[in-house]
């Protein structure tokens, strides 16, 4: 009683890792048949999975430190991150290109998105009812009003300089997204934080040499 739990999902080991906070002591271990990818405690108590190679988002219910399942849903392929929205779960699926929306009392599908480009992390603005997906290509964020459309919303972070090793004329962007997250800033108001990673797009022209060592620059965005 009174024990804040930790759960780690272990893609390694096939397996939920539950641990206290407070003394980092490993509590209990629940095997599972493929490779977790993402866990969310949601505000009823129970956790949800997504079970990356098994395409599947599962419920647990915690029984003292051990987890016991209880309901699964197949989705599109790969899903990934997790968000929960009111009495619904929100899913992102990498391969499967889609956000699809589950019922979170049983996981029955009400909804799904086709939004490309592998989507990964996903937040819920529930003042306004818009859910915040990133990419892992194209330096966009997808807005989706969950009562309708979806929306790109372009945050490449202008060009960067290139060093003394990439001698081409194209520009790098920083374009790939994978973590998001919402805070409120003092004097500011919520605020939604999307880091990207910029890549090298590639030139047949000016291949890049290989090598050690390397210039340090600051490329300010």
């Amino acid at each position: 009683a009174g024990q804040t739990l930790a759960l780690v999902a272990d893609s390694d080991q096939r397996a939920l890792h539950t641990v206290d906070v407070e003394t980092l002591e490993a509590l209990a271990v629940t095997p599972l048949d493929g490779k977790p990818e993402q866990v969310l405690a949601l505000a009823d108590g129970r956790i949800a999975v997504t079970m990356r190679d098994q395409h599947q988002v599962r419920i647990y219910r915690l029984e003292g430190p051990k987890l016991s399942e209880l309901c699964r849903a197949a989705v599109a392929s790969e899903p990934i991150a997790l968000a929960e929205s009111g009495d619904h779960l929100l899913v992102t699926s990498g391969w499967g290109a889609t956000v699809t929306e589950l019922t979170a009392s049983d996981l029955s599908q009400s909804r799904v998105w086709s939004v490309s480009d592998e989507p990964r992390a996903i937040v819920v603005d529930e003042a306004s009812g818009t859910a915040f997906v990133s990419h892992i290509r194209g330096g966009y964020l997808t807005a989706l009003d969950l009562g309708g459309s979806p929306r790109r919303i372009d945050v490449r972070a202008g060009k960067l300089r290139r060093d003394i090793f990439e001698q081409g004329k194209l520009p790098r962007h920083a374009s790939q997204g994978f973590a998001l997250t919402v805070a409120h800033i003092a004097g500011v108001g919520r605020r939604l934080f999307a880091p990207m990673a910029s890549v090298n797009p590639g030139e047949k022209a000016a291949p890049i040499t290989g090598g050690y060592g390397g210039l340090a620059a600051d490329s300010p965005l």
